[in-house]
């Protein structure tokens, strides 16, 4: 192997890892929206709820965010842990 390939293979080496990274960083992003896209309809449709229906499912008004996000201590068991 020449000199010359093996710099044009290391190149192409190195431009395929760099497409990889960006293909992994859209599809982190995309995902990322995609979870917010769905966290915004759930607390929507929370919202839209009554009081004696939002009580019947174990939350108040004042949960419905860390509830669809799962960052409210007050919903949490013994030590923090998941219901």
């Amino acid at each position: 192997m020449t000199t010359f390939e093996h710099a044009y293979q290391h190149r192409a080496g190195f431009a395929a890892r760099l497409a990889n990274l960006a293909a992994e960083a859209a599809l982190a992003c995309w995902r990322r929206s995609a979870r917010r896209r769905q966290e915004r309809r759930a607390i929507a449709h929370l919202r839209s709820l009554n009081d004696r229906a939002l009580a019947d499912i174990g939350i108040t008004r004042a949960q419905i965010v860390g509830a669809v996000r799962g960052t409210d201590a007050d919903l949490r068991g013994p030590r923090g842990a998941r219901r």
